[in-house]
């Protein structure tokens, strides 16, 4: 089954922020503003793959992390507190805990 690519924009109390749920497997992601996708490769047997997003919003993004791995201080950087960070993942279904057989997701702040 082909990988279908969630993007969800949400607000915290300090930025702007996109969400884009990637593969778990994805690797050396790109944000590219220019063309307002973020890509990636993926280990496939034999090689790797390249994968991109479907369009995020039309803002100046920079990546932040994915929400299963963010530190202290990178969740400070964007959210008022953790548990600004555990509310909004709550409110918009993002998974904030890593699982291998969900996708995860990349965190993106509009470069405030």
């Amino acid at each position: 089954m082909e990988f279908k690519a969630q993007i969800k924009k949400a607000n915290s109390s300090k930025s702007e922020l996109v969400f884009v749920e990637v593969p778990y497997l994805l690797n050396d992601i790109n944000v590219n503003n220019n063309q307002n996708e973020i890509t990636g490769t993926i280990a496939k047997m034999g090689g790797t793959e390249r994968w991109t997003s479907p369009k995020i919003p039309n803002l100046y993004c920079k990546f932040i992390g994915y929400s299963h791995e963010l530190t202290n201080e990178e969740i400070e950087s964007v959210f008022a507190s953790r548990n600004e960070f555990y509310q909004i993942c709550n409110y918009h279904d993002i998974l904030y805990n890593y699982s291998a057989y969900t996708a995860k997701w990349a965190v993106l702040s509009s470069g405030s």
